[in-house]
């Protein structure tokens, strides 16, 4: 029993060893991998304070990447030689068309404006019906040819009218002085403007009323598109405008009537001496719409 005893005893104390060198040999190595770790941790301690001694004190200037170059040139696209750029015509294009715009504006304006041209409407006036030829009778007597020499009964009819300028060119407007004997008060002859109402270079201009046939004239009336002026109603011939007597005178204006004795005649000459100022554009100017004889 008690030898059984004493062996449990040594194989207890066996265990208790072994298992002590165990502890020991994990110890060791335990200690051995902790010093290779620490070994290890210095050696980078002292790699990296080697390092920090070498590095500079400023960080380099970062670059720009390659690539930004890439990018600009493929949206600015490639660089055009200086002697291939091109001056973009558009911007002068549009001011020319523009300008020419306007002035085709302003001429279509004026031209829309201006005043119109008076017409003048066909004149109907009685042509003198031609005498039929005498039959081969008795020769009359004198008491018949001084009836066929009186004025003929009722108011002297106009034949023509025909402006004067016997110190001039004849530029005043022959082709308009049928308006003034048309009938229609709209339309006038009118003479050339003049600076001085007095013209400066002449003594005037006339305007010659040619009749019918001989009658008895006692009246004119002159309806004047414009005030003042000065008229002659003379009795003589386009052949002599500043002849014969003054049968009157005076200013004008619309429907101015000048009377005087009675005198037979077939033409009578308005003289005028001083031009009056025109109704449409207040210029010294004649416009005459209407004359008539009585």
């Amino acid at each position: 029993m008690k030898h059984g005893a004493r062996k449990a005893a040594e194989g207890t104390k066996e265990g208790a060893r072994r298992a002590a060198e165990s502890t020991r040999t994990a110890a060791a190595a335990t200690r051995g991998t902790v010093g290779s770790a620490v070994v290890a941790g210095r050696e980078k301690v002292a790699a990296a304070g080697e390092t920090g001694r070498t590095r500079p004190d400023t960080a380099p200037i970062p670059t720009r990447p390659a690539y930004d170059e890439d990018l600009l040139s493929a949206v600015d696209g490639p660089e055009v030689p200086f002697a291939e750029r091109r001056i973009n015509p558009t911007p002068v294009v549009l001011v020319a068309v523009a300008a020419l715009v306007l002035v085709l504006f302003l001429v279509a304006t004026r031209t829309l404006l201006a005043p119109p041209e008076p017409v003048a409407l066909p004149r109907n006036n009685p042509a003198p019906t031609a005498s039929a030829e005498p039959s081969p009778t008795a020769e009359p007597t004198p008491e018949e040819t001084a009836t066929t020499q009186e004025p003929a009964a009722g108011p002297p009819a106009i034949a023509s009218l025909a402006p004067l300028d016997p110190e001039g060119d004849g530029g005043e407007n022959p082709d308009l002085a049928a308006r003034a004997m048309d009938g229609d008060p709209a339309t006038y002859w009118r003479s050339r403007s003049y600076v001085n109402p007095e013209y400066g270079m002449k003594t005037g201009i006339g305007l010659a009323i040619t009749l019918q046939q001989r009658a008895e004239v006692s009246a004119v009336e002159v309806d004047l598109r414009g005030t003042g002026g000065l008229v002659q109603v003379r009795a003589t011939s386009a052949d002599a405008p500043t002849g014969g007597d003054v049968l009157a005178e005076g200013e004008m204006g619309p429907g101015t009537v000048f009377r005087f004795d009675p005198v037979e005649t077939d033409s009578i000459v308005l003289w005028f001496p001083r031009l009056p100022v025109a109704e449409s554009d207040g210029k010294n100017r004649i416009e005459l719409a209407e004359v008539r004889v009585g």
